[in-house]
């Protein structure tokens, strides 16, 4: 509870978060808290942002805080999660707060909640929104006049282009629509919503839709003694990519090219038309996200239970790609089309149990533990395969075997890769409060991670905080 808490943390609540629409969840923690710095990324639709808890701490490792959902430490793309289901979030930003969930805690913890039933009439909501994006600034670029006078030896090729212009999607537009069905009996609630959301990107060449479903119940029995909960998600994204170096391009590329040229470019790897490098080629994925995890809670006494919970997060991506012989790179490769699949997959197994216990001394020492053990396993896997020169590009990527570049001997174009990880805990935390006035936290987590040096496999996470009222 926050007010028996000892450390630094900030709680945003759906209120806040529904106050403007956001595409993902981690856009809806920019400016509401303090000590916690959000970067937007390239601009894809969808995409997440960069969030960095207490300033940045390492050159080279990961900055990204570790996400926990509803208990269960979530290791997945943050943009798999509908910013409608979301209750509150709370950043835990101190090393006393985010000890006791060890070396992943070092960058800060994010703590998610997602929304519950509520006991009562079952209820039907919707919202939904409509959204269009415009440049706020453009780069101040020469026209075709300025650049002919300015640039030695520039040629006037006879047309008047402003490049930037035309890789910009004017007529962009996004929409996102949400609906969820709530309610329960004293003894059992539920959730269940459903989400769509389409988003066009700036340029002419992203895009992105997706689907999902999220659905969570607790059921009571036993007169109390037992407590059953579950949540489960699954989410479809289909995205289209585009090329950012095509907008490196158009500022600096004579304004006085035909927006059709490509005979110039041949041969000139430093130049080429920055539309056709969108427009003649096909990249994205196909991305299936699923989680659902399972509580069993036993209330022992009233004041003394244990809890385990079991969950598994799944993600699932296709990406192809394919470069019609139109594209620079068939012309300046001198091959009839390229062609690339990649399948990814992301697997995480999570078991934890812990117990809990409180009791008091003379209605003035107020003390709880907590104990568990945590288990989580990483696995990641990934292939993919290409080839180019294609009779035709009809087929797209949908034939790598008709290729002829793969056929010549000494040639594979084949790659592929697994890594596991396990991570295993023994943790611990004591709560002391002293008629409300004096507060104590101390917690202790003694980790273990595959990855860890042969003579450094444990590691001791301690913390201690305390507070005065």
């Amino acid at each position: 509870k926050k007010e028996s808490f000892t450390g630094s943390a900030s709680v945003i609540n759906n209120k806040k978060l529904e106050l403007r629409p956001i595409s993902n969840v981690t856009k809806g923690l920019e400016g509401q808290t303090t000590g916690l710095l959000t970067t937007s990324g390239s601009g894809q639709p969808g995409e997440a942002a960069k969030i960095v808890i207490r300033g940045y701490g390492s050159i080279n490792a990961s900055q990204d805080p570790l996400y926990v959902v509803d208990g269960i430490p979530f290791s997945g793309d943050m943009s798999s999660i509908n910013p409608a289901d979301i209750e509150s979030m709370t950043v835990l930003k101190d090393a006393s707060a985010g000890a006791l969930y060890g070396a992943r805690g070092a960058n800060g913890v994010i703590l998610v909640t997602t929304k519950q039933g509520k006991a009562g009439k079952t209820t039907i909501t919707y919202d939904g929104y409509v959204e269009h994006d415009f440049v706020a600034s453009k780069p101040d670029v020469l026209d075709a006049e300025a650049y002919l006078d300015k640039v030695t030896g520039a040629v006037d090729y006879g047309h008047r282009t402003n490049w930037y212009d035309e890789l910009i999607n004017k007529n962009n537009f996004g929409h996102n629509h949400n609906i969820s069905l709530s309610g329960g009996s004293e003894t059992t609630i539920f959730r269940m919503s459903a989400n769509f959301k389409g988003k066009e990107g700036l340029d002419i060449a992203s895009d992105r839709k997706e689907y999902g479903l999220r659905g969570n119940f607790k059921h009571t029995t036993l007169e109390g003694l037992l407590e059953v909960g579950g949540n489960f998600s699954y989410r479809i994204a289909d995205e289209d990519y585009t090329d950012y170096a095509s907008f490196k391009q158009a500022v600096q590329l004579n304004p006085t090219f035909s927006v059709d040229e490509m005979d110039a470019f041949k041969g000139n790897s430093y130049s080429f038309n920055p539309v056709k490098n969108l427009t003649e080629q096909e990249n994205g994925a196909k991305q299936e996200y699923s989680t659902i995890d399972l509580n069993l809670k036993l209330n022992i006494l009233k004041n003394l239970n244990t809890e385990l919970k079991l969950g598994r997060q799944g993600h699932n991506k296709k990406q192809s790609q394919y470069k019609f012989k139109t594209h620079k790179d068939c012309i300046n490769g001198n091959y009839n089309g390229y062609a690339l699949l990649k399948q990814e997959a992301w697997t995480d197994w999570t078991l934890e149990w812990l117990g809990n216990y409180s009791f008091k001394i003379n209605d003035e020492h107020d003390f709880k533990i907590m104990g568990g053990y945590s288990y989580q396993q990483f696995d990641y896997e990934w292939f993919s395969a290409s080839n180019r020169d294609f009779p035709s590009d009809a087929f797209l990527y949908n034939y790598l075997q008709g290729g002829e570049y793969e056929k010549v001997n000494g040639r594979l174009g084949m790659e592929s890769h697994k890594e596991e990880e396990k991570t295993i805990a023994f943790l611990g935390r004591i709560n002391y409060n002293w008629n409300d006035v004096f507060l104590f936290t101390g917690s202790l987590r003694h980790e273990g991670n595959s990855k860890f040096g042969e003579d450094h496999k444990w590691g001791l996470f301690p913390a201690a905080s305390a507070a005065w009222r």
